[in-house]
């Protein structure tokens, strides 16, 4: 597959305030997009989440409509011995979601090519097939089980082995035990545990046809999607969408990717690192801003996504800021819960739907 340069934004002067000067404090992201028919959702981390601060609260119940729960489903935290489930976590996030009338999305149950997520049993060389199918299927009916009717949406699998090329998804357990068919297993679960759930096929890099290992994660989610619709197990693909400052994908080609799936899009985990993008901090932001805006232009254009969850409330505990990343600001509010310019670059193009 060929290779293209990555899409530079080429920014005019802008005012601080070019984006949202007309924003009432009181709109929020979640009311304009709902009345633009999207649903806007956030990851419910744990820094904030177990400080409970009440600006925070308000804040995520306020902005989002949809609460993603990572914090306390990874398999090392809800079965970190087999059979053994510690549900403290997870249950105390399903409660508050449903408190705040929010939809669940679980995110995920099997992440099965990042060794923290998984306990060391799991990743036991040994075992034989069978028996991790069995360990594969357990896992996943018990916990869909569990919230059956509670939790709408689950990201069943995140990023798994890869076709094309030979890299760290090597390391994916499942894979190598059961073969490429533990997918069809995995999803075969699910449906069977909550058939009214959607199910999600969660990848990085799936965004364009152009990045993620030069096109192959792409390539993969559309084989193995496709195998799985075919059998109508899968109900939505998932794009996490970590993207770059420096590198950032051509709207066009996410356009034309989205449109390439043979079934919808959900974007799961939408942030823009700004770690290695130099220039003053307004320039820095205002670059930021369009290119949250052009990016969400591209996704309505597209017409097969209608959820968008952004990874991290706020940029003092976003994951990248937390890995050494100081410089990443990669979310809509900074550090103290204050709406940047790319919350309203994003809030503009969805009022923008409705005017």
């Amino acid at each position: 597959m060929a290779e293209i340069a990555p899409h530079r934004l080429i920014l005019p002067q802008l005012a601080a305030d070019k984006f949202g000067s007309s924003v009432d404090s009181d709109s929020t992201l979640g009311t304009v997009a709902a009345r633009a028919g999207y649903t806007v959702g956030c990851e419910l981390g744990g820094w904030r989440f177990n400080q409970g601060e009440a600006e925070w609260v308000n804040l995520f119940t306020k902005e989002f409509t949809m609460a993603t729960i990572d914090y306390g489903l990874h398999w090392a935290e809800i079965e970190p011995e087999r059979g053994r489930f510690d549900w403290s976590i997870m249950d105390r996030s399903v409660s508050f979601a449903q408190d705040h009338g929010m939809r669940i999305r679980g995110l995920h149950l099997v992440f099965a090519t990042d060794a923290t997520s998984l306990p060391s049993w799991v990743r036991a060389p040994a075992l034989a097939r069978g028996e991790m199918i069995n360990i594969l299927t357990t896992h996943i009916a018990t916990i869909m089980e569990r919230y059956r009717g509670q939790v709408q949406e689950w990201s069943v699998v995140n990023e798994p082995y890869l076709s094309y090329a030979n890299d760290q998804r090597s390391v994916d357990p499942f894979f190598k035990a059961i073969g490429p068919d533990y997918l069809q297993i995995a999803f075969e679960a699910a449906r069977a545990a909550d058939p009214n759930a959607k199910l999600i096929y969660n990848d990085s890099g799936n965004h364009s046809n152009f990045g993620g290992s030069n096109g192959y994660t792409t390539e993969t989610t559309r084989e193995n999607v496709n195998r799985l619709n075919a059998n109508k197990l899968v109900d939505l693909v998932g794009m996490q969408m970590h993207l770059n400052g420096t590198q950032l994908p051509d709207p066009s080609d996410v356009e034309a990717t989205m449109n390439s799936y043979s079934v919808p899009v959900a974007v799961t985990e939408m942030d823009i690192n700004l770690q290695d993008l130099q220039g003053m901090s307004h320039e820095r932001l205002q670059l930021q801003a369009r290119a949250y805006s052009e990016i969400h232009a591209a996704i309505f254009s597209s017409g097969v996504c209608r959820t968008i969850n952004y990874w991290g409330t706020d940029d003092r505990y976003s994951w990248l800021v937390l890995g050494g990343q100081t410089r990443s600001a990669p979310t809509l509010f900074d550090e103290h819960l204050v709406r940047k310019p790319a919350y309203y670059a994003v809030h503009d193009r969805f009022t923008s739907l409705v005017r």
